[in-house]
Parts: structure tokens; C-alpha cells; sequence
């Protein structure tokens, strides 16, 4: 199971995890563009595995499309996930 998780705002934008110490919003990028990003990183800048940034983003995703069909507000993790740094 991957340790990394979206970051939710208070706005309920959603924003996925790098892998390299920052976050994107997911409206906003793909996960190709992501992976690109992330492949391009030399190794020491890289955190976290490339298939926790890919469970991460896709984690992201379902929230999104929760919070975009049904309005669902996605409960904050971000906390959490900071925490655990």
C-alpha cells in the first residue's frame, strides 16, 4: 500500500503528490505528465517510488471524480500525511 496520499484544500481542489517533495493539482496535470516530470528528476531528488506517485495520482483521480459527479467533499488527509514526514 503506498504511504503517499492527495493533499485535500479547503476548496475541495486535490492536489497528488510528486514524489520529488511538492504537489500538483490534479485538475491540472496528468499522470503522463507526472511520470515525465518524474522520470526526468535526477535519483537524489526523487522521495518516493514511481508506483506510490502512480497509486497516489490515481487515488487523486477517484476523488476528483467523486467530488465532480456526486459533490462529495473529500475528507483531509493532508494533515496526516505531513505528519508522517
Amino acid at each position: 500500500m503506498s504511504k503517499l496520499h492527495p493533499m485535500f484544500l479547503l476548496d475541495g481542489r486535490i492536489m497528488t503528490p510528486t514524489g520529488r517533495g511538492s504537489f500538483r493539482f490534479v485538475e491540472k496535470t496528468s499522470l503522463e505528465e507526472l511520470l515525465v516530470a518524474y522520470d526526468r528528476a535526477y535519483p537524489d531528488f526523487t522521495d518516493d517510488p514511481r508506483e506510490d506517485v502512480i497509486a497516489a495520482y490515481r487515488e487523486a483521480e477517484t476523488h476528483a471524480m467523486a467530488n465532480v459527479t456526486f459533490g462529495i467533499q473529500a475528507v483531509d488527509r493532508s494533515i496526516d500525511t505531513l505528519a508522517k514526514r
